[in-house]
């Protein structure tokens, strides 16, 4: 019976914008994202950007609030040229 199970919150929304330029080596790599709650009446808590640079090196970088629902963090400089570096971009409400 699933008459008692309600899903009160729904999670954030997360837009990455798309990098304007293949970055070289030595430069950090500046992540944007439009990060909105989810639900009414909370905020964003938290988002950070979780990375693989191409030597093997994993690590979090913390995301910044720049105005509105929009958020910057940097993903250290790669170190290789045409290396590939992922990422993904998460975030937490207030709930």
């Amino acid at each position: 019976d699933d008459s008692d199970f309600v899903i009160a919150t729904s999670p954030p929304v997360v837009a990455v914008a798309p990098l304007s330029a293949a970055p070289s080596a030595s430069t950090p790599v500046t992540i944007t994202a439009t990060i909105a709650p989810g639900t009414a009446g909370t905020t964003i808590a938290s988002a950070v950007i979780n990375y693989l640079l191409p030597n093997g090196t994993s690590g979090t970088a913390t995301m910044g609030n720049t105005g509105g629902d929009t958020y910057t963090g940097q993903i250290p400089a790669a170190g290789v040229n045409g290396g590939f570096v992922t990422f993904t971009v998460s975030a937490t409400d207030s709930q």
